[in-house]
C-alpha cells in the first residue's frame, strides 16, 4: 500500500478512528514529554468532542467557513 492509498483510507475513518490511529502513530516513535499546559489542552478537546459539545467539520465545510469569513 502506498502512502497516498494510506491517506486516502485514513481520510473515510470516523473521528474516533483517527484519534485511535493519532494515538498509535504517535507510539511510534519516542517523543518529548509533553508539558501539563498541552495535556490539560489536549484532554479538555477531547473531553468536548466525546461530550458532543464540540462540533467537528470536515475539511469542505472548514474551508467554505475561511472563505465565507474573508468574502
Amino acid at each position: 500500500m502506498s502512502l497516498v492509498e494510506l491517506k486516502q483510507q485514513a481520510s473515510q475513518l470516523s473521528l474516533e478512528e483517527r484519534l485511535e490511529l493519532q494515538e498509535f502513530l504517535s507510539s511510534l516513535e519516542p517523543d518529548e514529554p509533553l508539558s501539563p499546559a498541552w495535556q490539560l489542552e489536549i484532554e479538555q478537546r477531547l473531553e468536548g468532542l466525546q461530550s458532543g459539545q464540540v462540533q467537528t467539520l470536515t475539511h469542505e465545510e472548514f474551508w467554505q467557513r475561511i472563505r465565507a469569513s474573508r468574502a
